[in-house]
């Protein structure tokens, strides 16, 4: 939406070049005592002394880029959870559980806390999911969803019998599947959803990793329905 016209895109043309423009934007209207002289798809917008008119003002989604190959731990770095509709890009290295995430997001939206928490990982180390159980021991999380790559089910069977049945006793759930996506979700006890995601697994590895961390409540509602898919799937062959 600009100036109050819904649009999706616009062409221009220049030095015989075509040019797109894609914009996300919402209108946000403030007093002004002046109008600037515009012209959108040909309804003109003069200038004003009115001390009561109005001026739309497009305030465009903000994304944020942070290339943090030379931090330990990026997690530690991370000084702000990102606005409504914003999104924070960044380079990390992978030297660390992508799954110390979590401490980060509860210790920013103190003294909130994450009534509820989605995961989906390639594979996990047992420290990751230990700090897990304890989260939900203490009250932090309130219920989790966790979802890793059937093959590494078959791989390490005992860890992830072990984690799954200490999930079941918090209240919480796990299953594998073929998956290899990696996400993170967050619902915080404040109302507030946002969604991680990355090329990173909930275990450290010696490579260059990548998230986007969003402040999004659709995107949030999108990736938590195709997480209870899996889980809807995995009771239909149990049952």
């Amino acid at each position: 939406m600009l100036l109050g016209v819904p649009i999706q895109c616009v062409y221009r043309e220049k030095s015989s070049q075509v040019i797109k423009i894609l914009t996300t934007r919402s209108p946000r209207i403030r007093p002004t005592t002046t109008r600037p002289r515009l012209t959108i798809r040909g309804v003109k917008r003069e200038t004003t002394d009115d001390k009561h008119g109005l001026r739309f003002e497009s305030r465009q989604r903000r994304r944020e880029f942070q290339n943090w190959q030379s931090v330990a731990n990026a997690t530690e770095h991370l000084d702000h959870l990102p606005g409504p509709g914003c999104t924070l890009h960044a380079i990390m290295r992978g030297n660390y559980s992508y799954g110390d995430l979590i401490p980060a997001v509860l210790r920013l939206a103190a003294p909130t806390t994450l009534a509820y928490v989605a995961i989906t990982t390639l594979g996990f180390s047992v420290r990751a999911s230990s700090a897990i159980l304890r989260l939900l021991d203490s009250g932090q999380i309130g219920t989790a969803d966790f979802v890793c790559a059937d093959f590494f089910e078959k791989a390490d069977a005992e860890v992830c019998h072990q984690f799954r049945a200490d999930l079941a006793a918090r209240g919480s759930r796990f299953t594998s599947a073929r998956c290899h996506a990696k996400v993170l979700l967050f619902k915080t006890t404040a109302g507030e959803h946002y969604t991680s995601e990355s090329s990173a697994n909930i275990r450290a590895c010696r490579s260059i990793e990548q998230f986007a961390f969003t402040n999004d409540r659709e995107l949030f509602d999108f990736h938590r329905q195709w997480i209870q898919g899996l889980f809807d799937a995995t009771k239909k062959t149990t049952d």
